[in-house]
């Protein structure tokens, strides 16, 4: 009998699973308790794509609810449209490739 390995995955006996409260700083600090505003997927995307934006890494972003590819990113190359899978991914590249450089920059 085959056993399905993939429910067991990401469990490690090293690294077991924390709520995220546990890493947050004190609500007196001034820290927020959460990363995130918006509970859903689509609100963490377009929270993520107003980063870009605001950090001129974008030119502008759509979203077409009902889509094939709701997401559509504006880049100085043009108009790339992408699913939800796709846009997560680019977000990460993108602010790897942005930021990377400067988080290796000697002082």
């Amino acid at each position: 009998m085959r056993r399905n390995h993939r429910s067991q995955r990401h469990r490690s006996p090293t690294f077991p699973c924390v709520r995220a409260e546990a890493f947050s700083p004190s609500p007196r600090a001034g820290y927020p308790l959460f990363m995130w505003s918006s509970t859903d997927t689509d609100g963490k995307i377009r929270e993520g794509l107003i980063f870009l934006l605001s950090q001129g890494i974008i030119d502008d972003f759509q979203v077409r609810a009902g889509d094939d590819f709701p997401f559509r990113i504006q880049v100085p190359a043009g108009v790339v449209p992408m699913n939800e899978k796709q846009v997560r991914h680019f977000m990460l590249g993108a602010v790897a490739a942005h930021f990377g450089p400067i988080a290796r920059a000697r002082r």
